[in-house]
């Protein structure tokens, strides 16, 4: 997530600067968005559903999933 607000960040500055966005720029920030829309809904999901992270680390085998779940 930081990096997302780091490549924002940059490209908000540009913006100010009054340099236009590149093609691939903009389709990147589309793809951003999308994902974070993704990222929401399963968010909400696990809450409605009370899904422990614990819980679903342990179901599956997703590395980070472990990681995030193994930090202290």
């Amino acid at each position: 997530m930081n990096r997302v607000s780091d490549y924002t960040y940059s490209l908000s500055r540009k913006n100010l600067r009054g340099e236009h966005l590149t093609e691939e720029e903009l389709t990147t920030i589309k793809n951003l968005y999308e994902y974070s829309i993704q990222l929401t809904n399963e968010l909400v999901y696990m809450q409605r559903e009370d899904i422990n992270w614990r819980e679903l680390t342990r179901s599956i085998d997703i590395p980070f999933a472990q990681q995030v779940d193994n930090r202290p």
